[in-house]
């Protein structure tokens, strides 16, 4: 069993922090070697504090919630540990200033970070969102619109126009909130998800096509051009969502 480093002690901000999290679903031992403690040191704070299994309200949807932090904190770290640690100062100003419970506050907070979005469609957090009209762009996982996708008119199109229709359509997304009612096919559809979700490995797989692209006529030439423009306002939409959240 691992020994607690001697003198390690944990503030009173940290304990509070300690009891919320592991009622919000996250475990002892992950907390532990998160504020450099023993388990049994959390399970004595949890204790002292009258936190037990029974009063927890551990369920389905809180272990989604932690899982869903969990993910959020190895999608920014990643990205920026700034941009983490400021989503840890929202969440706790929504805690102590927007009376929101913790789950309510990871939940609120990551909404504002364009990256994270994917992972309303993973998780099904829809019971710990405070208030799901606050962002027209998320969509959660228990959503009909998610969960049945958006009917194919069945029509068959290029490579190139199916790229062109979904950054033509993600573009619109961005900008007013408002998705497609329909899609001309599965290969358009999942484009467009790609779009949104993972913008620059889409933006790449039109590099790619482009580069062995033919443009033998004016309509190849015409549909290369909308769709290249269609791309960059993907973009721009992105850079300009990303300085918002920094």
């Amino acid at each position: 069993m691992a020994k607690e480093p001697p003198n390690k002690k944990i503030s009173d901000e940290k304990r509070i922090e300690v009891c919320k999290r592991w009622q919000a679903g996250e475990k002892a031992a992950e907390l532990a070697s998160e504020f450099g403690v023993s388990s049994n040191t959390i399970y004595a704070i949890l204790k002292r504090n009258k936190i037990t299994a029974s009063a927890s309200g551990k369920n389905t949807a809180s272990r989604e919630v932690s899982e869903f932090a969990k993910r959020v904190r190895s999608i920014l770290w990643r990205t920026d540990k700034r941009r983490y640690e400021k989503w840890q100062q929202k969440v706790a100003s929504l805690e102590t200033d927007g009376g929101m419970s913790r789950r309510e506050a990871i939940v609120q907070a990551s909404k504002d970070y364009t990256e994270l979005r994917k992972l309303f469609r993973e998780f099904n957090v829809s019971d710990y969102d405070p208030n799901e009209d606050s962002h027209a762009g998320i969509e959660h996982k228990s959503s009909p619109s998610v969960r049945k996708g958006i009917p194919y008119t069945g029509e068959k199109l290029t490579q190139l126009d199916s790229l062109r229709w979904a950054s033509t359509s993600a573009g619109h997304y961005l900008n007013t909130g408002s998705p497609p009612d329909k899609a001309p096919n599965a290969e358009c559809f999942f484009y467009y998800r790609m779009a949104l979700d993972e913008p620059r490995e889409f933006m790449s797989r039109m590099v790619q096509l482009f580069a062995r692209y033919d443009e033998s006529t004016a309509e190849e030439k015409r549909v290369k051009r909308d769709t290249e423009m269609a791309v960059d306002e993907i973009m721009r939409n992105l850079t300009l969502l990303e300085k918002e959240d920094a």
